[in-house]
Parts: C-alpha cells; structure tokens; sequence
C-alpha cells in the first residue's frame, strides 16, 4: 500500500498548474477538475504504481498458497513462522 500512496502521490504532483488552474477558469469545481483533468493525467502512472505493488508481494502469496501447516482451528491458533518450516 505505501509503494501504491508514494507513486500515486508523486504522479499527482507532476500535474502542472496550468491545467488545474485552467481547469478552474472554465468553472470546474475541484472535484470537477481530480476527476476529468488530473487523474486521466496520472492513470498511467497510478496504475503502474499498483502494479509494482503486486509484483513486490507475489512471490509472498506464492509462497504462502503452497503451505501445508495451516492452523485447522482457524486463525487465532498459534503457529511458527513460514520462514522456520523453509
């Protein structure tokens, strides 16, 4: 989630301010201007910055899919750690 927030932020920031303020003359409100000036702007890059986010966590959901000494009492059973059985 940071890596998505960070690149999402950083993207938006690169909006100029001649667009937001052009957007703003022709009467948009803000809401107006975020969601027909500066997210078709940044999509590109919001939506790689999603998918560095899933690239970083799939060898972890990989891994975890193929582990056999799941709790059987559910969740709130005490267990070791994923890293001790490897």
């Amino acid at each position: 989630m940071p890596v998505v927030l960070r690149t999402s932020e950083e993207a938006l920031r690169t909006v100029t301010n001649a667009l937001r303020r052009a957007s703003y003359a022709l009467s948009a409100t803000s809401a107006q201007t975020v969601m027909k000036v500066i997210v078709p702007v940044d999509a590109t890059a919001i939506f790689l910055g999603m998918a560095r986010a899933v690239g970083e966590t799939a060898p972890l959901v990989f891994t975890a899919g193929s582990f056999n000494f799941w709790p059987k009492d559910g969740m709130g059973e005490k267990i070791l750690l994923l890293t001790y059985y490897i």
